[in-house]
């Protein structure tokens, strides 16, 4: 009978040779997808000059460090993050206040970033979500 250890160590073995043969998952990141999704619907609002809710979401910095409500991102936990709930119209204020809202498939593309751990560039190390 093999012993536990060895189940563990055969078991890592496959799973890494099955890895292997999975392309990488494209990283997201604010510069390259998030940041064209809000220059198109929320970028009118929520800008330097404009800061709706004391929120500018124009820079990957100025995104982290939230609006007058505190963190719009909680990395990690897409779902649980305010950009996401408030664009699902889960929690208020609901995102847009006007106009058509933000297709699902962009809604989607948020969450999966931040479970991602909200990268700005392909070169960045990913953030984690602070308990």
């Amino acid at each position: 009978m093999k012993s536990p250890l060895h189940f563990t160590i055969f078991s890592l073995a496959v799973t890494s040779a099955f890895a292997a043969d999975q392309p990488p998952s494209e990283k997201i990141t604010y510069e390259d997808q998030i940041k064209p999704v809000l220059e198109n619907k929320c970028f009118s609002c929520h800008n330097p000059d404009k800061k709706k809710g004391d929120l500018d979401l124009t820079s990957f910095a100025a995104l982290m460090s939230g609006g007058g409500g505190g963190a719009v991102v909680d990395p990690c936990n897409g779902a649980g993050s305010k950009m996401v709930t408030t664009t699902r119209k889960k929690e208020e204020p609901f995102m847009p206040p006007e106009g058509s809202p933000l297709p699902d498939k962009d809604i989607e593309l948020l969450e999966k970033w931040i479970n991602g751990g909200v990268l700005e560039t392909k070169s960045s190390l990913a953030k984690i979500h602070q308990a």
